[in-house]
């Protein structure tokens, strides 16, 4: 059975317009505002890779479910104890990182390997995060 990890990266507009607004107090364009939103999405999945050993290119890629800007998805083979301590220590780099501007809301569930449908476990990780429960 594979555990099913859910990211989603909440509060990022406002650490984006406040790093402008230091940083170009006489212009802000487009351009920066994309510019800023893309470092800290790339950033954000990179640690996420990081501490799941996601950027192995034969497995990682595999695991990959949903891998955008905001929000990952994919699965580990890792026991949901381990699993759950990582989250944990994600959120606290995370939030160290970006001085508590940007959270980290998570969930992980188990698939039986008869239903890895991937669609499927999108609505369920989509429905979990969506529970005032599963917030950070």
């Amino acid at each position: 059975m594979d555990i099913a990890v859910a990211i989603a990266v909440e509060k990022v507009q406002r650490y984006i317009f406040q790093v402008i607004d230091k940083n170009q107090a006489d212009e802000k364009t487009l351009r920066n505002i994309i510019s800023a939103s893309d470092n800290i999405a790339m950033n954000i999945l990179k640690e996420i890779e990081t501490e799941f050993n996601l950027n192995d290119q034969q497995s990682g890629d595999r695991n990959k479910i949903l891998w955008i800007s905001g929000k990952a998805v994919f699965l580990s083979e890792q026991p949901e104890v381990e699993i759950k301590i990582k989250l944990k220590r994600l959120y606290q780099k995370i939030y160290a990182d970006y001085q508590g501007n940007i959270f980290l809301n998570y969930v992980s569930f188990t698939i039986s390997s008869d239903k890895k449908n991937n669609m499927e476990i999108l609505r369920r990780a989509e429905c979990l995060l969506k529970e005032s429960t599963t917030k950070s």
